[in-house]
């Protein structure tokens, strides 16, 4: 956050707990998404992002690692899917569990969050 905040970024961040933030949506939209769909804090984004199409999930025992059928998919090396389960597994467990819990974006922004999260199927990685 601090350093999207430090390159002149608009502020479009909430706290949720001192180690972590939620985005102001725009329809459940991330605010940091340009019109033509790219990303324009690309360098900057947080782990989440980094680890895009990995999902950690920790609604059973431990953690999972689901990879999410985007079209980026098909193009990943081993080597990129390896960096973005790092990048999964360095989010803290109770950021992931705790993420909606905690949320302050309205129920209706939440629902349609996990409604096109649902959209996309998903394989667990090991």
């Amino acid at each position: 956050m601090e350093k999207v905040l430090d390159a002149g970024h608009p502020d479009f961040f909430i706290e949720i707990n001192p180690d972590q933030f939620e985005l102001r949506s725009r329809d459940a939209v991330c605010p940091f998404l340009a019109e033509d769909f790219s990303c324009t804090i690309h360098e900057l984004r947080p782990p989440a992002c980094r680890a895009w199409p990995v999902h950690a999930s920790c609604e059973g025992e431990g953690r999972e690692y689901l990879l999410m059928d985007c079209p980026i998919v098909d193009r990943l090396s081993d080597e990129e899917l390896g960096e973005m389960m790092a990048q999964a597994g360095s989010i803290p467990e109770e950021n992931i569990v705790n993420s909606f819990k905690r949320s302050s974006l309205s129920k209706e922004d939440i629902e349609l969050i996990e409604k096109r999260f649902r959209m996309f199927k998903s394989l667990v990685l090991k």
